[in-house]
This record gives C-alpha cells, sequence and structure tokens, in this order.
C-alpha cells in the first residue's frame, strides 16, 4: 500500500467538486443503482463537511426528477448543464446544439425557475464517437455557448501522471508499447503535468474551468454501481488525488460520477477525500458562481 503525504497544500485558497449527473443516458448499466440511495450518500457527506457542490446534470434528469433539483438548490448546490441525454457536443450541428441546450435551460426554468449559467459538456468535448462524424472547432463551439449567455464552462483535462502510471499498472494498453516509448510517453505527461494552467481564466465572456484532477473512471475503470472496486485501484485512485492536491496551486477542484462514487466500496473514496483535504489546507470551497465573480486570473 503506498504511504499517505503528510505534507501540507499551504497555497491551496479555493476548491470546487464536481458531480456528473447523467443517469442512465451517460452511465453504461442503466437501471442498476438507485439514484435517491446514490445522491443521499453524496448530500449527506457534502452536509458532514459544509461543502457545497456543483451538479452537471443532464436535462432529461431536470425533466424526470425536477423535485431532486429543486432539493439540490435549496441545500446551496449549483446545478449545471451536462448536455440533454449526455451528446458529445463536440459532433452536433450548430442548430442541434442550440436545440439540446435550449431543452436543458427550459427544463432547468421548469424545475426552479432562472437560469444555467455553466456547462460541463459530457465527455469533456474529446474526440470520440463516430469517426465518420467531422467535429466542429472548439472556438467555434465556445463562441456559440457563450453567445447563449453562459458564465463559466469547464471542459479542459490533461492525462496527469497518476493516471499514467495507473495505466500501467492496472491496463495491458502499455506493454505493447516497450520500454523507449513508454518513457517517451511518460516524460511528455510530466511535461504536460507541469505547463498545465490549473488557474480558471477567461476566455471571452466564459470563464474556461479546467479539471485539475483525475476523473474517478480515470483510474477506477467503468465499474457496475453494485460491484465493488479492488481495494488497490481505491487506494491508487485516493493516493493520487491527493498527490494532486498537494502540487495544486491556489485553485484545485474534484470531478466525480454519482453512479462511481456513490455505489460500493468506492464510498469511502469520497468521505476520505474531503478529510483529506480539510486535514491538510485551509482552503474555502467555492461554487463555479462563486468563481465568475471573484474573476479568478
Amino acid at each position: 500500500m503506498m504511504s499517505m503525504p503528510l505534507t501540507r497544500n499551504r497555497r491551496a485558497e479555493f476548491v470546487t467538486i464536481f458531480f456528473d449527473l447523467e443517469g442512465r443516458w451517460g452511465s453504461p448499466f442503466s437501471g442498476s443503482s438507485n439514484l435517491d440511495d446514490t445522491i443521499g450518500f453524496i448530500t449527506e457527506a457534502l452536509e458532514q463537511f459544509g461543502v457545497p457542490a456543483v451538479f452537471n446534470v443532464c436535462g432529461k434528469i431536470i425533466e424526470e426528477r425536477p423535485g431532486l433539483i429543486q432539493k439540490l438548490c435549496s441545500d446551496g448546490h449549483e446545478i449545471a448543464s451536462h448536455a440533454y441525454a449526455h451528446e458529445n457536443i463536440l459532433y452536433l450541428s450548430p442548430k442541434e446544439l442550440d436545440y439540446i441546450l435550449s431543452k436543458t435551460e427550459r427544463a432547468f426554468e421548469d424545475a426552479v425557475g432562472g437560469r444555467i449559467s455553466g456547462i460541463r459538456p459530457p465527455n469533456l468535448m474529446s474526440r470520440t464517437g463516430d469517426s465518420s462524424s467531422a467535429p466542429r472547432a472548439i472556438n467555434e463551439i465556445l463562441k456559440q455557448i457563450s453567445d447563449r449567455e453562459y458564465k463559466w464552462i469547464s471542459f479542459r483535462k490533461i492525462v496527469f501522471p497518476e493516471e499514467f502510471a495507473a495505466s500501467l499498472r492496472f491496463t495491458k494498453t502499455y506493454d505493447q508499447l516497450g520500454r523507449f516509448r513508454r518513457r517517451l510517453l511518460s516524460a511528455k505527461v510530466s511535461l504536460d503535468d507541469k505547463v498545465f494552467s490549473r488557474t480558471p481564466k477567461l476566455r471571452g465572456n466564459m470563464l474556461d474551468i479546467p479539471l485539475t484532477s483525475s476523473m474517478d473512471c480515470d483510474i477506477l475503470g467503468i465499474p457496475a454501481p453494485n460491484q465493488p472496486s479492488e481495494n488497490e485501484r481505491v487506494e491508487t485512485f485516493i493516493w493520487s488525488i491527493q498527490q494532486q492536491f498537494l502540487r495544486s496551486g491556489p485553485y484545485f477542484n474534484l470531478n466525480f460520477h454519482p453512479w462511481v462514487i456513490g455505489n460500493s466500496n468506492r464510498q469511502s473514496i469520497l468521505i476520505r477525500t474531503l478529510e483529506f483535504i480539510e486535514r491538510t489546507s485551509k482552503c474555502h470551497w467555492v461554487l463555479p458562481r462563486e468563481i465568475v465573480r471573484m474573476r479568478l486570473t
């Protein structure tokens, strides 16, 4: 088992926690977890530590569960768009993108009133899916979203060194690359980690909030909600998040999927991560709407 660091992050000032709430449209395990129990566990853990969170929610869930969205808002959490049915917006035409964004916006307005101010694009706008579809230019998509008066977007991330090491450890993908190729990739991952800007910055009229830590699926894989993960993977993920936090600057964020983190032995990850950050820093937990107001640069 990896030894846990004892150092403190004295630079950390602000931390944000994101949950991609996508239900059966984003999870490959339809109907295999109880949404109320999962969200109940997560919100109880957040309340225990006094932490507000961002729930990036698909419009279909807002339509089907307006009471859940109302409760999350009344508890002080922020709701952001996660498209309508977990579409990869990189592959949508301008007309299609306007359509799915407007449907999600209307669903939120009908549920709680007001406007959604932020968006976490499904798949982080990565080039996945049908390779025959020519993806749109990201800057073109950002302008279209900004023109709809969104205040922030979170879609940029890198492969962090811990993810790369976990891939070497838990999969056979990199075994076929050869030692020299693995060393080159490792050097590139380390360089990307050093130069990657972790600070939220204005991009036109929107605040661009990069992911500053691994998502749960990056290291845990795609576990069935009620199927326990290997203890080694759980410990590796917790250790990875801790290392990423300890080397972060003033701003840091956590990125989870409720159907992963809220079930089975993976529930321990959320509690232990919140405990670690509270124990090793004097940070403030903030929501993106607050970061927008502060205009962090």
